[in-house]
């Protein structure tokens, strides 16, 4: 069994008084199949957080075929791709002014990788807290197990705005 998550953290704010936009993916891969979730902090008030997920079964295709023919990086960069279009036609449907402006208007929206670290800043302000416990909650492996601890830990912090 293969499994890894990634996150990528988007290039431009949706709203100025929240972090950049975050992609979680977690994805998992056996010789029968495939599944991947993604999870979207907007940084939004509405929606807040977007999720959806694939599964992908070999069917009659030889396991060493289905082992070739994708593997976990294909899956986490396909996810990636449909997150990022999942959250474009978010904007597209509800928001069509602010996707105007960040689809549109100057440099490109793009997503790159980051560590956890850069990850936990997110858990650090109270607004994405609930959001990430909807995710832990959510998800239906233990690939998260790691993130997840580290934010177990975060949440014993006090933070005060000052």
């Amino acid at each position: 069994m293969e499994a890894m998550y990634r996150c990528f953290q988007g290039s431009k704010r949706l709203n100025p008084a929240a972090e950049l936009p975050l992609i979680v993916i977690d994805s998992r891969k056996d010789e029968n199949g495939a599944a991947s979730e993604h999870y979207i902090f907007t940084g939004l008030e509405k929606p807040s957080l977007l999720a959806s997920g694939i599964t992908i079964e070999r069917g009659k295709m030889e396991a060493e075929d289905f082992k070739v023919l994708i593997s976990i990086e294909d899956i986490v960069a396909s996810q990636l791709q449909s997150a990022c279009g999942a959250l474009e036609a978010t904007l597209f449907e509800g928001q069509k002014p602010l996707h105007d402006l960040i689809y549109w208007e100057g440099t490109p929206f793009t997503f790159s990788a980051v560590e956890d670290q850069i990850v936990l800043r997110y858990f650090l302000r109270d607004k994405y807290r609930h959001d990430f416990a909807k995710m832990f909650e959510a998800t239906k492996w233990n690939t998260l197990g790691a993130l997840k601890t580290k934010f177990e830990l975060c949440s014993k912090l006090v933070v005060k705005n000052t």
